[in-house]
């Protein structure tokens, strides 16, 4: 089983997983449902999501070539970027990108039409869909969905209610939202100047 069917089979189950989380949040806060499902669901979808982008295997949106250029030093700086900072599912400033998010996408637009081989395409196509997180005025600290760090969801003696309570009651929750939408229009956008470029 290749890495690209792996990487797909751990997205398909970030979805379904994230889907599980919202429907456990509500029967949790409106029936008194049990807060173990939910926070089972969350890590799961966590989880699938990172290793989703882990089977994307990264290193590949980088160019083989000898030749060097500003472009593909900007792929891959962007490359090493997302390699080595684990995104989740934050929105985060687009200051936190290594250069300008407009020079990043040209340059990943430009790899993606160039004659590369497909491993490497899929692999320059999801990160350059990646761009999408990033956006203007989110400021220093990311937003999550359930502003909670899913790497270490509970604090300290704290139990699943308190933490459910936690999530139910993200003050970040309307602002993400906002963000959210302004990301997945752009992805929507990003994707169509991805299909332009490499004639799909």
């Amino acid at each position: 089983m290749n890495r690209e069917l792996i990487g797909g089979l751990f997205g398909w189950g970030s979805i379904i997983a994230s889907f599980a989380s919202v429907y456990y949040l509500y029967q949790l806060m409106m029936n008194d449902g049990p807060a173990k499902p939910l926070i089972i669901a969350t890590v799961v979808a966590f989880v699938c999501k990172g290793f989703a982008r882990k089977y994307t295997n990264v290193e590949q949106v980088k160019s083989s070539r000898q030749v060097s250029s500003p472009a593909l030093d900007i792929v891959g700086d962007y490359a090493d970027y997302i390699a080595e900072n684990s995104i989740g599912d934050e929105i985060r400033d687009v200051s936190a990108l290594p250069h300008p998010k407009e020079d990043i996408l040209q340059a990943m637009l430009n790899e993606a039409r160039a004659d590369i081989d497909e491993n490497r395409r899929e692999a320059l196509i999801i990160c350059t869909m990646m761009l999408a997180d990033f956006q203007e005025g989110v400021g220093e600290k990311p937003l999550t969905r359930l502003g909670i760090n899913l790497s270490a969801p509970l604090a300290e003696g704290e139990d699943i209610r308190a933490l459910a309570s936690r999530i139910a009651n993200n003050p970040d929750k309307g602002r993400f939202d906002e963000f959210e939408a302004r990301a997945n229009a752009e992805r929507l956008q990003i994707s169509d100047q991805l299909h332009a470029a490499i004639g799909g």
